[in-house]
C-alpha cells in the first residue's frame, strides 16, 4: 500500500493519512473511521479523532478556526464558506443582505441592534472574499512528491490569524 502524507493545517505538517473507502475525505492514521460512517469530499478526520455509526463528515474544510462574533443579541458563526449562522439560524451571506432586516425585526431588534448586526455582516463578506480569493490561489499550485510517496496538500490554504 502506497504511504501518502497530507497537511490537515494544525501545526503538525504532513502526517501519514489515507482516503476514507467511503466517501473520499481525508482521515489522518492516528484517527479512526468505523462501522457504516462516512467522510465525503474535503472533509478531514485528523488527531485522535473517532467516527463511528451512521456519522457523516462532509463539507469544505476550515484550516484556520473560522469567524465567530458575540453580538448583544446572538452570535454570529462562520457555518460555511458562504454562510453565517446568527442564532440558531444558518443562511447564506447574500440571504442575511437581502432579508436580515425583515428578520431582525421578527426578533424584535432596535434600530441600532440592526445596524450593529449589518457590520458584523461587513465583516463576514470580508473573511469570505479572503478565504475564496486564497482557495482560489491554492487551487492553481501543483501538488508535489516528497520521500513517503504521493502527498497531498489540501484544498483550502493555511491562513494565518
Amino acid at each position: 500500500m502506497e504511504n501518502l502524507t497530507f497537511n490537515f493545517c494544525d501545526g503538525k505538517g504532513l502526517v501519514l493519512a489515507h482516503r476514507h473507502i467511503n466517501g473520499g475525505g481525508w482521515v489522518a492514521d492516528t484517527a479512526q473511521v468505523s462501522g457504516d460512517a462516512r467522510v465525503f469530499g474535503n472533509a478531514r478526520v485528523f488527531g485522535n479523532a473517532w467516527v463511528f455509526g451512521n456519522a457523516r463528515v462532509f463539507g469544505d474544510a476550515w484550516e484556520v478556526s473560522p469567524l465567530y462574533i458575540q453580538g448583544t443579541c446572538f452570535a454570529l458563526t462562520h457555518a460555511a464558506y458562504d454562510k453565517i449562522a446568527i442564532g440558531c439560524r444558518i443562511e447564506t451571506i447574500s440571504w442575511w443582505r437581502k432579508h436580515g432586516r425583515a428578520a431582525a425585526r421578527k426578533e424584535h431588534f432596535t434600530e441600532a441592534q440592526i445596524t450593529e448586526y449589518r457590520e458584523y455582516l461587513r465583516l463576514f463578506s470580508l473573511a469570505s472574499a479572503r478565504i475564496k480569493k486564497e482557495a482560489r490561489k491554492q487551487r492553481k499550485e501543483p501538488s508535489h512528491e516528497n520521500d513517503k510517496g504521493r502527498v497531498y496538500e489540501g484544498r483550502r490554504p493555511c491562513l494565518a490569524a
